[in-house]
Order: structure tokens, then sequence, then C-alpha cells
């Protein structure tokens, strides 16, 4: 909708009416569907009441078997054109490995190594859900907010725990296990600058 007022009040009627319009079509639609879901039931009763049974059969299987079609169709044409979107294909050269450089001294293990060869960019994914890092930013968050709507946010944030899955690792075990003497290692370096300075 374009309006020649451009002004935030005038710009909050447009958003009302537009979402007025939507809820409108939606409303439309089901009522549409709910009468068109009657007229076929009604339809198919009396299909059932007056075709003999073998006839009825073939019609139901036929006309399910079309609906089914109708149905798959729009389906496999949008898989068939994602798999041929460009920035989907695999590409077939071997990725590029990043140089690793050892300055500690000490030798790294083929685990290390490839950890290390992900980058400074890479983040392993956390073992366990970070709800220590989450609870104390939402008890942060909610204490301008009144009791009662403090409580709802609480509330939101046990049942999203509830539900909450644990990632999948991007890293294996053997990586996993090779990262914390890496991570110690650094600790010791930065404790060695440190006492240096």
């Amino acid at each position: 909708m374009v309006h020649h007022i451009c002004t935030p009040a005038a710009n909050r009627v447009k958003k009302r009416a537009i979402l007025a319009l939507i809820r409108e079509r939606i409303r439309y639609t089901r009522q549409e569907l709910y009468k068109n879901a009657k007229e076929l039931l009604h339809i198919h009763l009396q299909l059932a009441s007056t075709l003999q049974d073998h006839l009825w059969e073939r019609v139901d299987g036929v006309t399910w078997a079309q609906a089914d079609w109708t149905h798959l169709k729009p389906t496999d044409k949008q898989i068939d054109k994602f798999a041929r979107l460009p920035g989907k294909q695999e590409d077939e050269t071997e990725p590029m490995k990043r140089t690793v450089i050892n300055l500690t001294g000490k030798p790294f293990d083929d685990e290390a190594t490839s950890i290390l060869e992900k980058g400074f960019n890479f983040a392993p994914t956390p073992a366990l859900f970070p709800s220590n890092d989450i609870i104390p930013a939402v008890e942060h968050a909610v204490r301008h907010l009144t009791e009662y709507k403090a409580q709802g946010v609480r509330r939101e944030t046990c049942r999203i725990f509830s539900k909450a899955k644990p990632t999948t690792s991007n890293i294996s075990r053997e990586e996993r296990k090779a990262l914390r003497p890496l991570r110690e290692e650094k600790e010791r370096m930065f404790a060695r600058k440190l006492t240096r300075a």
C-alpha cells in the first residue's frame, strides 16, 4: 500500500491495515476450504451409497492416486530446482589445507594438526548446552520487567531448555581430546609472556 503521507503514524496505520487484510484473506481461504471439504464429503457419501462396491473401490483408488500425484508434483519440482542451484553443487576439487607452523618445540599428533588446520576462526561446538551462560543473561534482561512478565520469560526459557537438543559435534572425539593439551599449552605460553613483561 503506497500513500503520499509518510509519517510514523501513517506507517502504523498502513501496517495495521495490511495485517487486517492478511487476516481476512486467511479467514476467507479457510472458509472456502471448509465449504469445499463439506461439499466433497457430501459427494463422497452420495457416490459410496449409489455405486457398486467394485466400481466404488476403483473410483476411490483413482481419486486418491490423483490427489497424491497432485500433492507430490510441486514437491518434486521444487527438489529438482534446489538440486540445480549453482551454489549447492559440490566442489570436486580437494579442499585447500592450511599450513600449521609449530612454535612450541613439541611434536603435534595428527589430530592436533587437523584441529589447527581449521584456522583461527573455527569454533568447536560446545559439548554441553551453555545454560550457565544463558540463565544469568536472562536474569539480567528481566530485572526491569514486572514480576509477572519476568516469570513468563523464565517459564519460556525453561520450556526452551527442556526441548533443547545437544548440538552435533563438528569435530571428532580424537580432535576434542587433542584440543585440551593445545589449550593448556596456550595458557602456559600466555602466563610465561605475562611473567616476562
